[in-house]
């Protein structure tokens, strides 16, 4: 049984239990105030450096740790994001001490792109000691496609062709945009009319620089798209004109040909403020539409037709015809009956005339 109340023995600090007359518990009554006080808050954090997904981080051991520190716990929260899909930014972590030191540097992942982030950090004895607490903006990134751009399957006629485009990638921000650019041989269509229909001009310059269509003789921008997480198709050659968008407007998806063949690129806009990168993503071959019918099949569809009309147009106006003399003959009928009616109610014989031969 415990003994009450608690004994003091010594000068060092050591607090004794009674159990029984056999058994003592004793443990240092320093450790225990202090277990009572976490440490205090890390000094001087600071980024050192930010590349892709990692940050390396420098700070320096707290003041006082009140115990002995074990580990450091990091809180990384995000608290402003560019990206298109703002989920599962925050994250967690933890860092065990294996010796303490006085100047600590440490390598966290986990971060995405165009992104301020702050992190948290506290030192841990028994629980976590107070806050230090910086913030870091992470850069714009290249965004790097698993997928490519692919041609639905029987979807090509002799005019449109529909192509899957990508899921939107995680790195991508809310000012990213697929370009569909179009370029072909024997088009002789101007081009002038695309780059006023982009608000900035410039960019229309480095689109081309993306794809490099230099050498085709017409170039042109069928689409702006808005990147969807589960991915758009798109019907090139519907010889529609866009709506509005984000960087332009007015795009003219033309009409595509037979024999012409066609170059796809679809371009990858990801913007973040000023900053621009470029990511292409190619139709792996040239895309050639369906044939035409042959001008002999034309000629021949042609003769059929004339001939039917030949046949079907006297029958058709002779029944017209046929059915205006019984009408008429109906008509002459019900006035005879009447006239017939008529003279008998008046009480007066009737004798229908008949002409004399010969007359």
């Amino acid at each position: 049984m415990v003994k009450w109340p608690w004994k003091r023995k010594g000068t060092r600090g050591d607090l004794y239990v009674t159990l029984d007359k056999k058994l003592a518990v004793a443990w240092n009554v320093d450790s225990f105030h202090n277990s009572l006080h976490p440490p205090t808050a890390p000094l001087n954090l600071t980024v050192i450096s930010a590349v892709e997904n990692k940050t390396t981080l420098y700070w320096q051991h707290p003041d006082k740790t009140n115990g002995k520190l074990n580990k450091f716990k990091f809180q990384v929260t995000a608290i402003e994001t560019w990206l298109l899909q703002s989920q599962g930014l925050n994250f967690n972590w933890e860092y065990d001490i294996t010796r303490e030191t006085r100047n600590y540097t440490y390598t966290l992942e986990g971060f995405f792109p165009s992104t301020k982030y702050r992190v948290d950090v506290c030192g841990v004895t028994v629980e976590c000691g107070d806050l230090t607490s910086v913030t870091m903006e992470t850069e714009l990134s290249v965004p790097s496609f698993n997928e490519t751009v692919t041609v639905v399957e029987d979807s090509l006629t002799n005019m449109t062709a529909t192509i899957q485009l990508p899921a939107a990638h995680r790195y991508l921000t809310n000012s990213s945009a697929f370009f569909v650019m179009v370029g072909c041989q024997r088009c002789s269509l101007s081009t002038t009319k695309d780059t006023a229909k982009l608000k900035d001009e410039a960019l229309y310059s480095e689109l081309l620089n993306q794809i490099k269509f230099q050498q085709y003789v017409d170039v042109w921008i069928a689409a702006e798209i808005q990147p969807n997480p589960k991915g758009n198709r798109f019907i090139i050659g519907d010889n529609r004109t866009s709506k509005p968008c984000q960087f332009g407007s007015g795009y003219m998806n033309r009409p595509l040909k037979p024999h012409v063949s066609y170059y796809i690129v679809v371009v990858v806009l990801n913007q973040q403020g000023s900053d621009r990168v470029f990511q292409t993503l190619k139709l792996p071959s040239a895309l050639t539409l369906a044939q035409e019918p042959e001008t002999g099949n034309k000629g021949s569809n042609l003769g059929w037709i004339a001939l039917l009309l030949i046949i079907i147009v006297p029958v058709l106006l002779y029944l017209l015809y046929k059915k205006r003399c019984r009408k008429e003959v109906c008509k002459q009928i019900k006035g005879n009956k009447h006239n017939v009616a008529f003279e008998l109610k008046r009480g007066t014989e009737f004798t229908p005339y008949i002409a004399a031969s010969g007359q």
